[in-house]
């Protein structure tokens, strides 16, 4: 049942249809209930302020009561209304005014005095309009209130008159939130209080009386006779059941009242927080007094199942109340009878009960949080039960009977369009009952082993009937809403809560049936024959069930087939085997410890019977002289022990010596009575009994322990490996072969070359002919893989020279089974020996040209397939044509295959099939270029198939994954095929479920959305961005919530491949985002929700231009889902909402500047920190992440709710007793650092050693986020505390180091069923990639079994989780370091020492962090070094000053290591850090890195590569393609990453070269430019701002490329790109300013002067800031050239700079110098300067160098000198002189 919470899209969704945004006319009237009506009332308090009275308020109170109290006292209700406009009440005014009178159109007050008058049209005048409200004869009904509209207003001073002219409309047009408080009051209302009172007063008796004539507090009821409760005739597969239940006497009695309550309601179509204030706050109480009742039922029973019933006795009218035209309340009482009922055979009985309710009991609903609502003596309700009567004996019956009330409430708002219902079920005390046949003493006691002398004295009774029965006390609420409006439909949630509960045992009855009265009487002894039946447990059963043999000889010991008795077991196959006792017993024992460790099949219960519960402790071992000490068997019979077999059938043998006896019961509780079978097995039988099975997966540890012994006494010895080839070709047990193949495949490389040479032939025969033979698949692969692994060592050892032609034959055998196995046992050889097949490609494509196509068998050409996945790695394209023609022939048969698979629907094939494919890719390119479209569009149209397997349709987008990864370039020439892709995976998308759960499996619109990421990072914009926007509307406006779902989630899915182009289109995005934030469909707003998290998180700056609209949004979305719901899937969404709502609110806050983030710190924190408290876990995780953005973002403005925030999570910094609690434990400690970042050291300082003590225990509760959050904080502190931070650098540098140096394996693996999405993907496990090649809950399968170490797979995600620890480890070392600095040193070489080892990790991660940290400690060392000499480096070579040896080390070091992965990399990210760690060094540290062995020359080479886009991160794996014809192309945003870092490192170099670069600039100049006349912006822009860098580093060695540089500038100075503008205006001021070559530029000044124009008139800030510097470096480089009188004054107004403050320099550096040459222009413009100067020189100071600032002091001097008053209004400018 949905929560009442889930109301939240409820108001929105009716006020969204009913409600207009503006005043609307009032078209019709509420109809009249028959619930007694309130008359409006005025209670006046105090002498009434007259000015305050004529102001028409936005805000208003009206009161409202009974005219003619009951009994209880009067009802009264108080309404308080927000009216949409400022409304004017007449009663308020009623002192000061004579008449009111009302006709048509027009209201007319007059007052009493003039100047009253004079005082309200004051107040009047102001307001363009207002609502009048008035309660007044003529105006209105009588005792009503009503709305007016006014739209003018008439005076007439003389009479004194106010003349209105209004329009009357409707109360839900007049306001936009009504507050509904109402009650009981013991003391009636004066009659002077009430409206109009002498024309009211007969209506109102008349009213009273005719509504109390329909509703009444008295709930009494008689059921008729024998009224009907439960009424069944069926008959199902020819049984026929059939029951009827009646009420014998039902009657229930007392009063129930409604006291008080209180409800919000919200017309608002905007306000989505207010319209859920009627679930926030609603909350309704009731009282029962003298409450009742009797249910005495018949029943006539003949079932073959349990059913249930659900009777509403009647349904009794409660008094309410109405407030005509606003809300009515209409109760009602619903007492219904609920049971429950199984029976065996056809019975006739009558039962029931007595119920008594305390008086005053009372119930308080909650309905904004259920949790909260309470009750009074419902809890301590009496029940008694009634005698049973029945008119035959041997009754079986369960029996559960309870009377449910249910109390309904009807509201009825806005005007009767809306109606809400909501009910309170109060769950009274239910009556079980377990009445059952027995036989025993007169107390129903079993009586057994009786002697002789007792049994003549011992009544014992045949037939008894047995009653046991409790009664159980729950009083809970079950609240039901239901919200229908008119021309919409309805909708219904609601929740439940248990208030209070207990349950007590009834006296328990033993009766008799007396067949003279056919009734149940207490037992008397009547002396009569009776029989006894018993059977001893320990007899030999004989006959039929006997499983008693002494035939020693036959060599096996008797079995049967135990009968399942009803025992829900599991699905997966127990083992039941015999070994014969013929085989060595070492072998003997260990095939019996392989079988044993796969678990055990038996689940031990304690027996239970009526006197005793005992368990006695399981033998453990079963001695045996064959295997001393004994076989751990899984579970032996002894004494006392009730054992469930977890099997549908076993096979039960003897034990040599042993007599067995095994018993078997009906049911588990091994009762007598349910005695199966008792199976004696005598002693001397020769073979040995073993269960087996997997039960809830195997036993690890019993699993480890054979396998340990094994390996330790066993197979360390050659001939173990004969044994085990033994059992896999003879044994009878498919699962003991099995597991003798998986052992025998680690034994091959060990033993196979010790076995004798004489038998290796026969065993190799014996090997490949039981294989072919063998019927079951998984042992013959398993078997075949045997075969493969001693081939691989025959082959190389030119033995067994005939297997493959062997193999050949069978792969074309008659035989199906020969040809399936033949080909199978073909593509083990090829996998495990391939290179010998290496001359033998063209036989095997004549061999798989035919299998492929096998007519009979699947399994054969599924084999073929597999087979030609690994004939592919053999073929080299550039020197083998015609096998890669026979390649390409054959590769729609390959196809074909796949195609089948899927249709055919066998999932273990298709999952062969996508692997073949997925192993294509990482082969050369050739193989697939012919097909590649086809194919990618064969799979596209797979994936988006619905009639196809979801698992097949995952799959073939795993593919796509891959091929968008590895094949780029190639999809990107593919025409078309980026925007087909990316519009099929939106198409997916569309397939989401409401029920979804984050932790759900892969499906298939999760996987396109995973497909689309993918994309957007690899294709360039215009294939997957521009696509994807052209379809959004579509999505975002679409009638179906799944395709609005789609579109924002796919937005959401692509913005991080493309921040910059969906940045640029934001502004026209954002309506669609904002209006699926406040969908109606709670489904879509999550989307929205994780759609905005995900922009914000890549666009915060741009996201944060739109905070106003953007912040409310969120947060109704948070308070919607703010309350609990006891319906789980409501809940679930609720708390869906709730963490969404404040991830969105984590990512977008983070991009708030101070000032706009403290704004929103009153609404913020206050909700997120009530959440803090929240039952779930993960949404107070949810709000400590939020609450560390906010407090990031507000910096020192979040000091008023420092302490009471740290407060709240200072809690969850040591709590540890579930994964989720060290998950919030790690988001707390992560937002802690935020906040430490925002309050300063000096606050935060009582909180860091106990937090530094927290995250140190952390790294030890085994939780890998803990960790990582831990190191973070470290990191975080560090820069905070800096050198202070030194105390804990002990601590923390062993942290980091343990981290560094954990141990990491090698690893192939085979996963589990749940890993089947992963199939054929590559998975990072131990920082490696792997390929999962199976994934199958199937015993143990040979792939990638090699290897011998069975702990490898132990625990795959702790160990893939040390990789991205040791990531996070090497950055926070490298924060620590940099902040921490001389006092670090200690540590230094041990910490480089480390690092350094970690620099070819396999984990792209840990390389990239690890040469980061090794640059960052680079330029560490150099800054204490300059600290220390006080020397600083200038560009050039050689250097100025000789580095430390310590520096020129550790340069060394840093550039080995980078060299080392900087060439050959194929991760982009990689490449794209090294990058930018290179260009922030040459730009701190100047040229001497650059001295280090042939840095200098490798890096131009390498940056060379990368800016032609033709180094291995940027190329297709196993791709030789020429993409030439791409290089023009636009790329990735992430590709263009690669690009823009390359070339930021180029213009590093030219600031560490200076004008020495110019000799560099020769090799990049070329690239450089085609980037500058890219069809790409930004790819133009950076070009540009690169050309400009480099220009500005090399001063006057720019010379010679000015003629080149001017014309490409002078072009894009009228460029369509802003930002290329802007940056043209820059570089174009440079080339001028330092160029020598003026005879080249002077000519094109006027045109650059013509062209900056447009640029000085323009409103984004960059451009004025850069044409202004490029025209003040044109001035001072040739003032004689520019009109500077003419020009000067426009730059003045342009000034202070409000972006672009480097251009502050040459500005002022212009402006400095002309006053110093007094140009009278200038001078003349000094009052406009003065304040632009008081400006530049305060905050903030970044605005100015140290230079230009004491430049523009010079100057302020220079006025003050010559004019002291035009200074002396600026302090700031006072205080420079």
């Amino acid at each position: 049942m949905a929560s009442l919470r889930s109301l939240l899209l409820l108001p929105l969704l009716i006020v969204s249809h009913l409600v207009e945004a503006d005043i609307v006319q009032s078209s019709s009237s509420l109809p009249r209930s028959n619930q007694p009506q309130l008359t409006a009332i005025t209670v006046r308090s105090g002498i009434q302020k007259r000015a305050e009275d004529f102001r028409p308020r936005q805000h208003c109170e009206h009161l409202y009561a009974s005219h003619s109290p009951d009994r209880s006292g009067s009802r009264f209700a108080k309404t308080s209304m927000t009216y949409k406009l400022p409304a004017l009440v007449l009663e308020d005014i009623e002192t000061s005014v004579e008449s009111v009178q009302c006709s048509g159109s027009t209201i007319a007050v007059k007052f009493s005095e003039r100047q009253t008058l004079v005082e309200a049209r004051s107040k009047w005048d102001k307001l363009a309009e207002f609502l009048i409200i008035t309660s007044h004869f003529g105006c209105n009904m009588e005792g009503e209130r009503s709305p007016h509209l006014v739209s003018g207003i008439e005076y007439n001073s003389e009479k004194p008159i106010a003349i209105f002219s209004t329009q009357q409309i409707e109360w839900k047009a007049a306001y936009e939130t009504m507050n509904l408080k109402f009650g009981l009051s013991s003391m009636p209302y004066e009659s002077s209080s009430f409206r109009h009172e002498g024309l009211r007063r007969a209506r109102a008796v008349a009213t009273s009386s005719s509504s109390n004539s329909s509703t009444t507090d008295n709930i009494a009821f008689q059921a008729p006779a024998d009224q009907e409760l439960f009424t069944l005739s069926t008959t199902i597969k020819g049984i026929t059941s059939s029951a009827t239940v009646n009420c014998k006497d039902c009657s229930i009695a007392g009063t129930i009242q409604i006291i008080e309550g209180e409800f919000n309601v919200s017309t608002s179509t905007t306000d989505f927080g207010k319209a859920l204030d009627f679930i926030n706050t609603g909350f309704l109480k009731a009282v029962a007094n003298n409450m009742s009742a009797h249910i005495e039922v018949d029943a006539n029973l003949d079932l073959s199942a349990s059913q249930s019933f659900n009777k509403t006795l009647t349904t009794i009218g409660i008094p309410g109340f109405e407030i005509p035209g606003i809300a009515t309340v209409g109760p009602s009482f619903s007492p219904v009878v609920k049971g429950s009922i199984a029976a065996v055979g056809e019975i006739d009985f009558g039962y029931g009960f007595d119920l008594t309710v305390p008086d005053n009991s009372s119930i308080t609903l909650n309905i904004g949080n259920l949790t909260q609502s309470s009750v009074q003596g419902f809890n301590k309700a009496q029940l008694n039960a009634l005698p049973l009567t029945a008119t035959s004996p041997g009754i079986t019956v369960t029996l559960g009977l309870t009377l449910e009330g249910q109390l309904n409430f009807g509201i009825n708002v806005l005007n009767g369009e809306g109606k809400i219902e909501a009910g309170a079920f109060l769950d009274l005390p239910v009556l079980s009952a377990t009445i059952s046949t027995t036989s025993g003493d007169d107390k129903c006691q079993p009586i057994a082993n009786l002697s002789a002398a007792d049994a003549l004295t011992t009544h014992i009774f045949p037939n008894l009937t047995h009653i046991t029965g409790s009664i159980g006390v729950d009083v809970g609420l079950q609240v039901d809403a239901a919200l229908s409006v008119a021309d919409v439909g309805s909708t219904s949630v609601g929740t439940t809560a248990t208030l209070a509960g207990t349950t007590f045992t009834l006296p328990t009855a033993c009766l008799s049936f007396d067949a003279t009265k056919t009734a149940l009487v207490s037992p008397t002894f009547t002396p009569t024959a009776t029989a006894h039946a018993g059977s001893s447990a320990n007899s030999t059963l004989t006959g039929a069930g006997s499983l008693a043999t002494n035939d020693s000889s036959s060599g096996s010991g008797g079995a049967k087939a135990l009968p399942n008795h009803g025992i829900k077991t599991r699905s997966i196959p127990s083992l039941a085997m015999c070994i014969r006792f013929h085989l060595k017993h070492a072998l003997l024992c260990a095939a019996l410890a392989i079988n044993l460790a796969a678990g055990s099949p038996l689940l031990n219960s304690p027996r239970q019977d009526a006197n005793a519960t005992y368990t006695t402790t399981m033998v453990s071992y079963i001695a045996d002289p064959v295997c001393q000490p004994g076989i751990p068997l899984p579970g032996t019979v002894t004494s006392g022990n009730c054992l469930h077999f977890a099997a549908l059938s076993y096979l039960v043998g003897a034990l040599p010596a042993v007599n067995c006896t095994f018993t078997t019961y009906k049911l588990l509780n091994c009762l007598p009575e349910n005695l199966d079978t008792v199976y004696s097995i005598p002693a001397g039988n020769e073979t040995v009994c073993a269960y087996g099975g997997v039960v809830d997966g195997a036993d690890t540890d019993r699993v480890k322990a054979a396998t340990t012994e094994l390996r330790k006494t066993y197979y360390p010895h050659p001939e173990s490996l004969l044994w085990l080839l033994h059992i896999l070709t003879s044994h009878d047990a498919p699962e003991v072969q099995q597991q003798a193949a998986v052992e025998a495949l680690r034994l091959v490389p060990k033993h196979w070359a010790a076995q004798p040479a004489a038998q290796q032939p026969a065993i190799r025969e014996k090997l490949l002919e039981s294989t072919l033979s063998e019927q079951k698949s998984l042992v013959r692969h398993s078997s075949a893989r045997v075969i493969a692994a001693i081939a691989k060592i025959d082959l190389e050892d030119g033995e067994w020279g005939s297997l493959p032609s062997l193999l050949a034959q069978a792969a074309t055998s008659n035989q199906v089974s020969h040809r399936e196995v033949g080909v199978y046992i073909l593509f083990t050889l090829l996998e495990a020996a391939g290179d010998a097949f290496e001359d033998k490609v063209p036989s095997l494509f004549t061999l798989f040209t035919t299998t492929i196509k096998d007519p009979e068998s699947a399994e054969v050409r599924i084999n073929t397939l597999m087979c030609l996945s690994r004939v592919a790695m053999l073929i080299q394209p550039d020197e083998d044509a015609q096998n890669l023609a026979r390649f390409i022939e054959i590769f729609p048969s390959m196809v074909a295959v796949l195609k089948a698979a899927v249709d055919e629907e066998n999932e273990e094939h298709t999952m062969q099939a996508f692997e073949v494919f997925q192993t294509l890719l990482g082969c050369e390119s050739a193989l697939l270029n012919a097909h590649f479209k086809d194919f990618l569009t064969f799979m596209a149209d797979l994936a988006a198939n619905t009639e196809v397997p979801d698992d097949s349709r995952n799959q073939a987008l795993s593919f796509l994954m891959q091929a968008a990864r590895y094949r780029k370039m190639k999809i990107q020439g593919t025409k078309d095929m980026g925007e087909n892709l990316t519009l099929k995976c939106m198409q997916i998308a569309t397939e989401i479920t409401d029920d979804e759960d984050e932790d759900d499996e892969v499906n298939p619109h999760r996987s396109a959305l995973g497909l689309l990421d993918i994309l957007a990072a690899t294709l360039p914009p215009r294939q997957v961005i521009v696509p994807l926007l052209k379809a959004l509307p579509q999505y975002i406006n679409s009638e179906s919530p799944k395709f609005r779902q789609a579109g924002i989630l796919s937005l959401g899915m692509c913005v991080e491949g493309a921040p910059d182009f969906i940045g640029t289109q934001l502004d026209t995005l954002m309506p669609g985002v904002l209006k699926l934030l406040n969908d109606p469909v709670i489904g879509v707003r999550h989307a929205a929700l994780l759609g905005v998290a995900r922009l914000a998180d890549d666009l915060a700056e741009d996201l944060s231009k739109h905070h106003a609209e953007l912040i409310p949004s969120l947060l109704k979305n948070l308070d919607s889902a703010s309350v609990l719901s006891s319906n789980e899937t409501e809940q679930r969404k609720n708390l869906e909402i709730l963490k969404a709502s404040c991830g969105a609110l984590d990512s977008v806050t983070d991009g708030l500047d101070k000032e706009t983030m403290s704004s929103y710190l009153p609404e913020l924190v206050p909700r997120l920190g009530r959440l803090l408290s929240h039952t779930d876990l993960t949404v107070k995780a949810s709000a400590a992440g939020a609450m560390g953005s906010i407090a990031g973002s507000a910096m020192d403005a979040f000091l008023p709710y420092f302490e009471t925030t740290m407060k709240a999570l200072s809690e969850y910094v040591t709590i540890k007793d579930s994964q989720d609690e060290l998950d919030l434990r790690a988001t707390v400690c992560d937002s802690m650092g935020s906040m430490a970042t925002a309050v300063g050291a000096a606050t935060f300082q009582p909180y860091v050693q106990p937090l530094m003590q927290a995250s140190e225990e952390g790294l030890n509760l085994g939780h890998p986020r803990l960790r990582e959050t831990s190191y973070i904080l470290w990191s975080t502190l560090a820069k905070v505390y800096e050198e202070a931070f030194t105390p804990f650098l002990d601590g923390v540098v062993k942290g980091l180091m343990d981290s560094l140096n954990q141990e990491e394996s090698d690893f192939e693996v085979e996963l589990g069923e749940e890993a089947k999405d992963l199939l054929g993907q590559e998975v990072i496990v131990a920082g490696k990639k792997i390929k999962v090649a199976s994934a199958t809950n199937e015993p143990e399968d040979l792939d990638g079994m090699e290897g011998d170490d069975d702990d490898d797979w132990d625990d795959l995600e702790a160990v893939s989780a040390v990789a991205f620890e040791k990531e996070i480890a090497i950055e926070v070392l490298g924060d620590v370091l940099s902040h921490t600095r001389k006092n670090f040193v200690p540590y230094f070489e041990k910490a480089i020492e480390t690092v350094m080892g970690l620099v070819e990790h396999p984990y792209e991660g840990v390389r990239k962090t690890a040469v980061g940290t090794l640059w960052r400690a680079y330029a560490c060392l150099w800054g204490l070094m300059e600290d220390h000499t006080g020397q600083k480096w200038t560009p050039g070579l050689p250097l100025k000053f000789q580095p430390s040896e310590e520096v020129l080390k550790l340069g060394e070091v840093v550039t080995t290591a980078t060299l080392s992965l900087w060439e050959d990399e194929v991760d982009r990210a990689v490449v794209t850090d090294i990058n930018r760690n290179v260009a922030a060094t040459l730009k701190l540290c100047g040229p001497a890195i650059l001295t280090q062995a042939s840095f200098a020359e490798r890096t131009s080479s390498i940056l060379a590569s990368i800016i032609t886009k033709s180094h291995p991160c940027q190329q297709d794996i196993g791709d030789e393609d020429d993409h030439e014809n791409l290089q023009d192309e636009e790329s990735s945003e992430y590709d263009w990453l690669v690009i823009d870092t390359a070339l930021d490192v180029v213009i590093g170099l030219s600031a560490a070269l200076g004008d020495q670069f110019a000799e560099l600039w020769k090799i990049f100049q070329k690239p450089v430019m085609k980037y500058a006349s890219s069809q790409t912006n930004y790819e133009r822009s950076t070009a540009i701002g690169v050309i400009a860098e480099c220009t500005a580093n090399m001063g006057s060695g720019v010379s010679p490329y000015t003629q080149t540089l001017l014309k490409l500038l002078l072009h894009r100075l009228t460029d369509e790109d802003d930002e290329t503008k802007s940056n043209a205006a820059y570089a174009t001021g440079l080339l001028v300013f330092h160029s020598k070559d003026s005879a080249t530029y002077l000519p094109a000044f006027k045109e650059i002067l013509t062209k900056l124009e447009p640029l000085l008139h323009t409103q984004r800030a960059r451009n004025l800031d850069n044409a202004s510097g490029c025209v003040c470096r044109m001035i001072m480089a040739h003032q004689d050239q520019v009109p500077v009188d003419d020009i000067i004054p426009i730059l003045v107004d342009l000034l202070p700079l409000k972006e672009d403050y480097e251009e502050n320099k040459p500005i002022y550096e212009c402006i400095t110098g002309l006053y110093q040459h007094e140009n009278p222009t200038i001078i003349g413009l000094t009052p406009k300067l003065i304040p632009v100067f008081a400006s530049v020189l305060d905050d903030p100071v970044e605005q100015l160098d140290l230079e230009t600032r004491n430049r523009i002091i010079a100057v302020v001097k220079f006025i003050h000198g010559k004019n002291p008053s035009l200074i002396q209004g600026s302090q700031i400018l006072m205080n420079c002189v």
